[in-house]
């Protein structure tokens, strides 16, 4: 049975200011769970800016969802993302860190704060306000207990092209930077991860210019990358990558590299996940599907035998307005085309009826 939002985050986190320091929460946000400002929420109008259990608009840009079932028998999403909220200058706003939201419903946001800071006092300039931090991904290893976050680490010109990796004991952080990683020696920007049956963790990154996107294992502690790597989709120019699995296949959703204007989405599939990747269609259906219906594809996750997408719709002059969509992942009968994600007006979180049959996700 699914537990009342509001009354499994009091339970998981606390009503009083400051009372989830049990949970690693950070205590910035936690008083407004005992005086919320908008009552529980039954779905959510896709495309536009949505707000949190006070009332603020979700600052998770980017993002990342992070189901994870807790001790108290439930399952908690965690969507990490991007916080814009500083004033957007030119099409881009400074670095305030990544911001987590907790939800068990995916209607009902509660925010758990900055669970990483851009630091004035960071030693490299792409952990500071001035640097980018984005497409943050989180993992838990089961092999060291902690929870691994990756993020796109850059400077204002996107020429460092980095990734960054920061460690914790639990889901809502605080998280202890470890280190910049370019792997294999090679540029990284728009990124994803994949963790396969084995607990095989793999990185999916922009390189070569987002050109090509390059392929590789990490670390069996999921906090760094081993060496070497493969190349998938040459010269195809793709970035914002999203990779699941379905139907005993693998598929990688992609963006065009159109800065923030709308594109067409494209997938792939592929034997393994290494490939040999196999570039199909625009998996979109419905209005202005061939520009992803005016949004970017930033993270597809599992829940109950079923597959959603989330969709960021960036407004390049206040990025802190962005939008956001929950659009269901279903599988069409025809082989050669057989991904589709169709347009919504809204989202109803768990009880979506709209949602197609499950699907065998291996």
């Amino acid at each position: 049975m699914r537990k009342d939002s509001r009354a499994w985050l009091k339970l998981r986190f606390g009503a009083e200011e400051g009372a989830c320091d049990v949970s690693g929460c950070p205590s910035e946000p936690l008083g407004c769970l005992a005086e919320p400002v908008h009552g529980m929420v039954s779905a959510l109008e896709n495309g536009t800016c949505w707000t949190d259990d006070c009332g603020r608009a979700v600052q998770a840009h980017g993002g990342w969802v992070l189901p994870v079932v807790d001790g108290l028998g439930g399952t908690c999403f965690y969507w990490y993302g991007e916080d814009k909220s500083a004033p957007t200058c030119g099409r881009r706003a400074d670095a305030v860190g990544i911001r987590c939201y907790a939800s068990t419903d995916l209607l009902n946001w509660h925010d758990c704060g900055l669970v990483f800071k851009a630091d004035n006092r960071a030693a490299h300039d792409v952990l500071r306000p001035e640097g980018v931090m984005e497409r943050p991904r989180v993992l838990y290893c089961k092999q060291t207990g902690k929870y691994v976050l990756w993020f796109h680490a850059d400077d204002a010109t996107y020429r460092a092209a980095m990734l960054g990796v920061a460690v914790s004991d639990a889901p809502t952080g605080p998280f202890t930077f470890v280190r910049l990683v370019r792997p294999s020696g090679q540029d990284s920007r728009d990124f994803t991860l994949y963790v396969d049956d084995r607990d095989h963790a793999y990185l999916f990154s922009s390189s070569e210019g987002n050109r090509t996107l390059h392929i590789a294992r990490l670390a069996d502690d999921y906090a760094d990358v081993k060496e070497g790597y493969v190349r998938a989709l040459p010269e195809q120019m793709r970035e914002a990558p999203c990779v699941f699995a379905a139907h005993g296949q693998y598929y990688l959703l992609t963006s065009g590299c159109s800065g923030w204007r709308a594109n067409a989405a494209l997938f792939a599939t592929a034997p393994q996940v290494a490939g040999p990747w196999k570039l199909l269609d625009n998996p979109c259906r419905g209005p202005h599907e061939h520009a992803s219906f005016g949004g970017q594809p930033t993270c597809v996750f599992e829940t109950g035998g079923r597959l959603l997408a989330l969709f960021d719709h960036w407004h390049a002059d206040d990025l802190g307005a962005s939008g956001y969509s929950i659009l269901p992942v279903s599988f069409a009968p025809v082989k050669h085309d057989p991904l589709e994600i169709h347009w919504t007006d809204t989202f109803c979180g768990l009880d979506e009826g709209a949602w197609h049959e499950p699907v065998p996700l291996r």
